[in-house]
């Protein structure tokens, strides 16, 4: 009974905290300085009308939309500086050791996708792809 009593309460009081908040609106000022590319790539990430609208107005003349949109072939979905052949001690440039799996690797994930992985060893990056 007490905490049913304490749950009513508490209702009553994050009710009449909603009625009393007062939510602070601030507009930020519009800027028109030039973007510093031309193009955008699906890269931009550009998914919908107003980020479309914000790079026009900042001068960028030609925006591709983002690969959710319109998927693009052999697509770069992620760059990343942790490498998983230098984690398996399989990288040609700080190990001596060599893979026992052929190229090209996959990432696999739970619902069957596979994302093919490709290797930068020059910017020691690691690259996942887009598989269709």
């Amino acid at each position: 009974m007490l905490a049913e009593l304490r749950r009513k309460g508490i209702e009553k009081l994050l009710e009449v905290r909603r009625i009393n908040y007062r939510r602070e609106i601030c507009k930020l000022p519009q800027t028109h300085h030039a973007y510093p590319v031309n193009e955008l790539t699906y890269l931009g990430n550009v998914m919908n009308a107003d980020a479309v609208s914000f790079y026009r107005n900042h001068g960028v003349q030609r925006i591709a939309p983002a690969y959710e949109k319109a998927p693009v072939e052999d697509a770069v979905l992620m760059f990343c500086k942790h490498c998983l052949r230098y984690s398996m001690g399989w990288c040609p440039t700080w190990h001596k050791v060599r893979s026992p799996y052929k190229e090209p690797y996959y990432l696999v994930g739970s619902d069957g996708r596979r994302f093919r992985l490709g290797f930068d060893c020059k910017n020691c990056q690691m690259k996942v792809y887009a598989e269709k």
